[in-house]
């Protein structure tokens, strides 16, 4: 019995739909494999800064900080430690959607969300190790703080794990939260062990107005890629 007021049709492509959206979950923007040719590590740091700083405004230092987090995220089972990238500012328009949809393009196995549970943080990384990209935390995250847990416990590799008591069957289960996480909000992120990225209100100049170039991004994407198929 159908009780969605769709037809069967329709229900159909629903369900096909929500299929397609899962199957890209965690997967890598843009052509699969490593990039073709050889790749110079300075001019691809140096084409990442020039990207960033032709659509935001930001300070050296924040320039530096976001292009090696960047980095980080194609080095997870190399690192033992994982710093979050936290992007706050005062007030509203002030360009932390904006980075956020940059680096949707540019890090590795990119997951976008506006809300999340800490049952689902963990579900998620555990099973397709994206890197997380969370706008508007300061919606949801301050007054949770299980899902703040599962947020700062992450950032050690030994230690990056909860554990759970399966609803079924009662037994203990582990979950993995080692994942590289950006995590964008009006105010201050309580932890302390991330790197504070102030987003301040810019100027109303040229470089924060230029429209995103999508395949120029997912390039420079690629290039991280040179040495493996992420």
């Amino acid at each position: 019995m159908n009780f969605t007021g769709w037809t069967t049709e329709e229900l159909k492509h629903k369900l096909k739909d929500a299929d397609r959206v899962k199957s890209t979950l965690g997967r890598p923007l843009g052509p699969r494999g490593p990039w073709p040719e050889p790749v110079s590590g300075a001019q691809l740091l140096h084409d990442l800064g020039t990207v960033l700083t032709k659509h935001l405004v930001l300070g050296d230092n924040s320039v530096v900080a976001v292009s090696l987090w960047v980095i980080l995220t194609y080095l997870t089972e190399s690192v033992d430690t994982l710093a979050i990238l936290a992007i706050t500012s005062p007030e509203k328009r002030c360009g932390k959607t904006k980075l956020l949809n940059i680096l949707y393009r540019l890090v590795r196995k990119p997951l976008a969300s506006v809300s999340i549970s800490s049952a689902a943080l963990y579900r998620v990384i555990e099973r397709y190790r994206p890197t997380l990209l969370v706008d508007e935390a300061d919606t949801f995250l301050q007054n949770n703080d299980e899902l703040r847990g599962v947020i700062n416990g992450g950032h050690t590799k030994t230690q990056a794990f909860v554990l759970r008591a399966n609803r079924e069957d009662g037994e203990i289960e582990q979950f993995s939260i080692w994942a590289p996480k950006a995590i964008a909000l009006i105010g201050k992120l309580h932890p302390k062990r991330e790197y504070m990225l102030h987003v301040h209100h810019p100027e109303p100049v040229h470089s924060c107005t230029v429209a995103l170039n999508p395949p120029e991004l997912i390039a420079i994407a690629h290039r991280f890629r040179k040495h493996g198929n992420y």
